[in-house]
């Protein structure tokens, strides 16, 4: 069985490495990081499942990003630090983006997540 191939991007180093170390123990995942978008969308060129993406790197290329052509069949999760989340809601209802998570974010919740978004692209 393929892993599923999970990138997170996010500017903070200490976030990446613990979803590294938290998923690198799951044996049904492959957890990939990035610091940079630019870094991101060389792995994505070679395919992954799942992208989760700190909504700060997000807002700073627009929601726009979600609709790029190369996300096409991309479950994409975001993850904020910000109170405000009516952009993020508005995205979800948009389709843009398969769900968010606050900042902390629960290694758990974002693990269940990943698994309601895959079982949702298998049907």
């Amino acid at each position: 069985m393929d892993k599923i191939k999970i990138l997170y991007v996010d500017e903070e180093q200490n976030n990446l490495n613990a979803f590294t170390a938290y998923f690198r123990r799951l044996e049904a995942f492959q957890p990939i990081s990035s610091l940079t978008i630019t870094e991101a969308l060389k792995h994505i060129e070679e395919s992954i499942n799942v992208l989760i993406i700190d909504h700060s790197i997000l807002e700073e290329i627009g929601l726009d990003f979600c609709l790029k052509p190369i996300l096409e069949n991309t479950i994409i999760i975001a993850v904020t630090t910000y109170r405000n989340m009516e952009m993020l809601e508005l995205a979800v209802r948009q389709k843009l983006i398969f769900k968010y998570h606050c900042k902390p974010f629960d290694f758990e919740n974002l693990h269940k997540s990943i698994n309601e978004a895959i079982g949702c692209s298998n049907n």
